[in-house]
């Protein structure tokens, strides 16, 4: 019985030793798959990042040399919505300088930015129309007298920059659907009617399409949920026309903006604008909200309008860059913090809060890495004066004969009155420090 016992114990240890063997080498085994897993997910995402890295590079150094080549202002005409104030103010008084034929849409040419670039030209080149792109009859009434002038003068229709735009402050239910209609039909569909309408001269000449958006097309904020829809649709509807309009060669870019301090964003008036839309809510709507909450809203995007930049020269800057390149890119970033934060929108969603509220403090920060285009503090004034004392030169009309060499010296010197180094417009780039 001994010698059996003995033979079952050893037989009982010997498949015990093998079955702890092989659990040994298992695990042996999966740590082994489990660290090769992880070398090569590592091996692949610092590939791709250095992959990443060096097209952008490349990218970035592609378009700096295509910068530089800048067509000649001379004989090409432009088109502005929205040259009341802002943007469309700023970029109309930039092109005029710069020798551009300038058609500048205004609500009313008799006040505001309207009557001032109406007083600047004495050559015709820069003409204020009655434009309001919310009105059919009277976009036409623009195209009509821009298709003869054009005729007329000589000129082609080198550019359409839809700049026109509103906004509203207000939470959903804190404003009428009519809020969103105006919102809509100014910054989407008067962009959809005014291209709809001059894209016969587009296809005529070739010209390109320019549409201001904003970084609220791209990640929508709480409290301008009809500001950020009707960007986002501006997005939609440029990414479309980019592939429509291609077999006509117009080419079709997106301008994304950061916020900044315009007469759009004026705290005193967009306090006005959201205790309006709070009166007009229903007395169920207030009870359930509370004057409390409502003001504790107010006062929080008032107080982030203080925070917004208002060196609207770099957003003027950039659109100035889309109209001038002889090579347009598909999208442009007015800033560095504008491109970052565009980044955010590939993240999960609920990280995308947390992205978004940790870029409102970093303004500090991202100023170190600052370029491009630096307008004096009282640039406007340098802008206006300049544009007055062009006017009085022959030699930047649309029929003008002068040389080349003397257009470009008089550009030269608009140019070194508005900035404080040389124009070199260095697009926002991750990779790029200065």
């Amino acid at each position: 019985m001994q010698p059996m016992r003995n033979s079952i114990v050893k037989v009982i240890c010997g498949w015990l030793t093998l079955y702890f063997a092989y659990k040994l080498l298992a695990v042996i085994m999966r740590v082994e798959i489990f660290e090769y897993v992880i070398l090569t997910l590592g091996r692949c995402f610092f590939t791709f990042v250095f992959t990443v890295a060096v097209l952008k590079y490349i990218d970035y150094f592609y378009e700096r040399s295509q910068k530089s080549k800048t067509v000649h202002p001379q004989g090409k005409a432009v088109l502005i919505t929205g040259c009341d104030t802002g943007f469309g103010f700023e970029t109309a008084l930039r092109l005029y300088c710069m020798g551009f034929q300038v058609y500048a849409g205004c609500l009313d040419p008799k006040i505001n930015g309207g009557l001032t670039l109406s007083s600047v030209d004495k050559n015709n080149r820069l003409v204020t129309l009655t434009m309001d792109v919310t009105n059919a009859e009277q976009v036409d009434n623009a195209y009509q007298f821009i298709s003869s002038h054009l005729e007329a003068k000589n000129l082609s229709l080198w550019a359409i920059v839809n700049n026109a735009g509103v906004c509203s402050w207000s939470e959903l239910e804190f404003c009428s659907t009519e809020t969103y209609q105006k919102v809509l039909n100014t910054n989407t569909l008067g962009a959809v009617r005014v291209t709809k309408t001059f894209l016969p001269l587009l296809k005529q000449f070739q010209g390109r399409l320019i549409m201001v958006s904003s970084l609220a097309g791209l990640l929508s904020y709480p409290g301008l949920t009809a500001y950020c829809m009707s960007k986002h649709a501006i997005a939609a509807l440029a990414d479309g026309l980019r592939k429509e309009f291609s077999k006509w060669n117009i080419s079709v870019t997106t301008i994304e903006s950061a916020g900044y301090r315009t007469a759009m964003v004026n705290s005193q008036k967009v306090k006005h604008d959201m205790d309006n839309n709070w009166k007009m809510a229903s007395k169920c709507v207030q009870e359930e909200y509370g004057e409390e909450y409502f003001t504790a809203f107010r006062n929080a995007h008032i107080k982030r309008l203080s925070s917004l930049s208002d060196n609207i020269g770099q957003a003027v800057d950039t659109i100035v860059t889309a109209v001038e390149s002889e090579y347009i890119r598909d999208r442009y970033y007015t800033s560095l913090k504008a491109e970052m934060r565009a980044f955010g929108r590939f993240l999960p969603q609920e990280w995308q809060d947390i992205f978004m509220l940790t870029f409102e403090s970093f303004d500090s920060v991202l100023c170190r890495f600052k370029f491009g285009f630096q307008p004096e503090p009282d640039a406007r004034n340098v802008l206006l004066a300049k544009a007055n004392e062009m006017s009085e030169f022959n030699s930047l009309s649309a029929d003008s004969d002068f040389t080349v060499q003397k257009d470009h010296e008089i550009l030269l010197e608009a140019t070194d009155a508005l900035i404080k180094s040389q124009k070199c417009i260095q697009e926002s780039c991750l990779w790029y420090i200065p």
